[in-house]
């Protein structure tokens, strides 16, 4: 059975879901697009090979793939850092400036409805930062959320972060999303360990 449903941060596109045995000619995504006047948008994971071929063959294009990773601290594969990495509790500067990122990156796939307080609340309470630009939202072993900048402070803070939580915890985990270049410097960071691919399709 088909399902249609909202996300209430990304209401722009209509998701939908299926099973294998709801394949059929007669599904028409054309028609859900004109009923809801929105593009469709569905999450793949990497062995859904059946729906896979079956929407590339009806309209589908593959817009994002996110990696789910789990790391050990002998996964890391480069040197040492010492940048010296401070921690606080989430507040409005360091909420915005994500906020800002996170609407960016999301802008050309699904944008981001959710106005700036509600996003915040998700943000977990914890921040790991060197500065307003290169800081990480965590939660427990979970990077949640970062943003660095493009120099080498930002490379040398991601380095650093993970340092500091594998002194904590025995792995880490996080997603890096394809379209997002500071997620993807940091699992860049990584060899081995676990990795699940999500991918994002959407139909117009």
């Amino acid at each position: 059975m088909l399902t249609v449903y909202r996300n209430d941060f990304h209401n722009k596109n209509i998701y939908i879901d299926f099973e294998n045995e709801d394949i059929s000619p007669l599904l028409s995504f054309r028609a859900i697009t004109e009923k809801y006047g929105t593009p469709l948008q569905i999450m793949l994971e990497e062995k859904d090979d059946l729906k896979r071929n079956f929407i590339l063959q009806n309209g589908f294009k593959l817009m994002r793939t996110c990696y789910l990773c789990e790391f050990s601290s002998s996964d890391l594969r480069v040197a040492s850092s010492y940048v010296k990495i401070m921690r606080t509790v989430k507040n409005r500067e360091f909420s915005w400036n994500y906020y800002i990122h996170y609407k960016k990156m999301h802008q050309a796939i699904n944008p981001l409805t959710a106005g700036f307080e509600e996003f915040m609340e998700i943000l977990p309470n914890e921040v790991y930062f060197v500065d307003e630009k290169n800081f990480a939202f965590v939660e427990d072993n979970e990077i949640a959320y970062v943003l660095c900048d493009e120099t080498s402070l930002g490379d040398d803070f991601l380095l650093s972060l993970c340092q500091v939580l594998f002194y904590n915890y025995d792995t880490i985990v996080f997603e890096a999303d394809d379209v997002n270049p500071i997620a993807m410097r940091l699992k860049n960071n990584f060899s081995n360990g676990f990795i699940e691919k999500t991918e994002t399709w959407i139909y117009k």
